[in-house]
């Protein structure tokens, strides 16, 4: 059920002694902009968002179709038309969100934002093309079976 701000706020609860070899049918998907993305599964240890989640588990990470832009990607000197290394408008991975708060201890955590709190980062061995959306989404069993596939 969306709300005000039209995020969902459907819980995904998971088993804390879930395997990493393996992903609960209720384990959602975020859409996250590039490069950000594969920062995330390269070990970047904090995602920055305007709201906070209930959510704690596992995530499958989706490169948004759209990169991000400004001055705080002009200074990583990434390049964003490096397909292979930063896909987008698909399944990128899988990483663990163990917490949610406003005060992380990171050089990722934005002042004002929510830190999503992230370990355990599993990329995918290719991507999986998939259309994402705002907020947390549930995944299909379909497309469940192919990330555990390529992870």
């Amino acid at each position: 059920m969306p709300t005000q701000n039209g995020h969902s706020t459907q819980r995904f609860r998971q088993d804390p002694g879930q395997a990493s070899s393996t992903l609960p049918g209720n384990t959602p998907v975020l859409s996250i902009r590039q490069p950000w993305a594969s920062l995330v599964l390269a070990g970047k240890d904090v995602e920055n968002r305007s709201w906070s989640t209930q959510h704690r588990g596992a995530l499958i990470v989706h490169a948004s179709l759209r990169a991000a832009g400004g001055a705080n990607v002009a200074g990583l000197g990434v390049d964003l038309d490096d397909a292979a290394r930063y896909p987008r408008g698909a399944l990128v991975g899988v990483v663990d969100l163990v917490d949610c708060v406003r005060d992380a201890k990171s050089p990722w955590a934005e002042r004002g934002s929510w830190h999503w709190l992230l370990a355990n980062p599993r990329r995918l061995r290719e991507p999986i093309p998939y259309r994402g959306a705002l907020g947390l989404m549930p995944l299909s069993a379909h497309y469940r079976r192919r990330v555990l596939a390529l992870l």
